[in-house]
């Protein structure tokens, strides 16, 4: 199942993750089906979410936006230093404190259309 289309091993490949050397840079992998790049691995990104580990069970079904305080961050994506298989899941949530600054962590610049 590892080895499988979509698999743990083929999303590890193509997400860049377990890789000792630092982030790959921006589109060095191909699109995922939405055209949308580098959605999982390279590094973890902020959002502006704050994290509530109990928040998403009552929370609403379009666009859950999260406590309206908080001490954490919401991180998503995984990086590349990462072993941790739903580290890679679009839908799993990690947190950080935002005051804290390291090279595993980024963020994603997003246009409107």
């Amino acid at each position: 199942p590892d080895a499988a289309p979509g698999g743990p091993a083929e999303k590890t490949k193509q997400a860049h993750v377990g890789y000792p050397w630092g982030a790959a840079l921006v589109g060095s992998y191909p699109p995922n089906g939405y055209g949308l790049y580098d959605m999982v691995g390279n590094v973890w990104e902020w959002t502006s979410d704050w994290y509530d580990r109990d928040y998403y069970p009552v929370s609403p079904d379009r666009n859950p936006q999260g406590p309206a305080t908080g001490k954490y961050k919401v991180i998503r994506g995984g990086g590349w230093s990462d072993d941790d298989e739903r580290n890679f899941m679009n839908h799993y949530r990690n947190f950080a404190d935002p005051a804290v600054r390291t090279y595993t962590v980024g963020f994603r610049c997003a246009k409107s259309q």
